[in-house]
């Protein structure tokens, strides 16, 4: 997706990474033009990765920014929204002790040193267009709906939104189509639909409002030929900013299916299976996303879905999460409805019988 935006500070153009990971935009100071005016103490921000055990840190500035939407033909439509980005100073790397307390520094708990790679932020090295959800718990406490490009768009095209605008978009392997108009949202009914319900707000909260902070869907990941462990409840995030996938469960699960303590990947000949839906939800409501196993005597299995690689670990402090990857998007296309907390999944491709890269 291309993006611009123009402000007192600074008018840059430039394509943006898309990442259904984090929530909100998050770019250089060069490219956000961000004042020393800006730079307060109340204005400081972070988003941590826990996948990628990457720290971004910088200030929160508010910015209007006008994407151009690609249409049939070849033809961009503008899309005008206006929020608050994260305008990156430093760029941490291998954060892996970072914990919610070091806020925008990662160090050593034992030494209280600086404990990564530091990496200042230069040229276009960050261009990120976060619209996930559901990760405030895990890393990205400043990471609200508020923040959401998507979620505060102000007009497409010459036309400002109405109350009949229903927000929400869907994802494939073309891109992003914004809005749920019956052609979005409704003509996933056509194809193999799984419709996977966020908890439902508390009655306070009841009422369309765009911005309720919904969790991540939930789901499950199974592993053969170990049997005895069964479907581990994770939450679950298909990620269009890796290309890999990282599972964390619990130490005894963790240990049984990777390679070693020191080597997290998942063991050849072992097979990872993930399902949508909550153990609490019974089949024909769960659905297989996909299974898929590494080695180079195995058949190829799902290999259109299957991530380079597959991480396993474990933390006492954190809940249980699976991390898809990008790849899973080859096969199923998602839309979500920020107003329902509903997410739904479209099988549009079917089982390759190639490993694509």
């Amino acid at each position: 997706m291309d993006g611009s935006w123009i402000s007192p500070h600074a008018t840059g153009y430039w394509q943006f990474t898309v990442d259904t990971g984090t929530c909100g935009i998050m770019t250089t100071e060069a490219k956000s033009g961000i004042t020393t005016a800006e730079k307060t103490p109340e204005n400081r921000g972070w988003e941590y990765l826990s996948s990628s055990h990457v720290l971004y840190a910088g200030y929160w500035v508010e910015r209007s920014i006008t994407f151009t939407e690609s249409q049939v033909g070849g033809v961009t439509t503008p899309v005008l929204t206006k929020v608050k980005i994260l305008s990156v100073h430093t760029k941490y790397e291998n954060c892996i002790e970072w914990n919610e307390g070091d806020e925008d520094e990662c160090r050593d708990p034992r030494s209280n040193e600086l404990d990564a790679e530091e990496l200042k932020t230069r040229g276009d090295e960050i261009s990120m267009l976060g619209i996930g959800y559901g990760h405030t718990y895990d890393g990205q406490p400043q990471g609200t709906p508020d923040k959401n490009p998507l979620l505060n768009l102000e007009r497409i095209g010459t036309d400002d939104l109405s109350t009949a605008f229903h927000p929400g978009w869907r994802i494939d392997e073309e891109g992003i189509k914004l809005g749920l108009t019956n052609t979005v949202w409704g003509g996933m009914s056509s194809f193999e639909r799984q419709l996977a319900h966020m908890p439902v707000p508390p009655p306070s909260s009841t009422g369309i409002n765009p911005h309720y902070p919904w969790p991540e869907v939930r789901g499950c990941v199974s592993f053969s030929p170990i049997t005895d462990v069964g479907c581990v409840s994770v939450a679950l995030l298909l990620d269009t900013g890796m290309d890999w996938s990282s599972i964390r469960v619990d130490d005894r699960s963790a240990r049984a299916v990777r390679i070693s303590d020191d080597d997290h990947r998942l063991r050849n000949g072992q097979s990872a299976t993930i399902l949508v839906g909550g153990l609490s939800i019974a089949p024909p409501l769960r659905q297989v996303l996909a299974s898929f196993t590494y080695g180079p005597a195995i058949p190829p299995v799902d290999c259109d879905v299957t991530p380079q690689r597959t991480e396993v670990s474990y933390d006492s402090a954190k809940r249980n999460f699976t991390n898809t990857g990008r790849h899973m998007f080859r096969r199923w296309a998602q839309g979500y409805d920020p107003w329902r907390g509903v997410i739904a999944f479209e099988k549009h491709r079917l089982i390759s019988t190639r490993c694509a890269a």
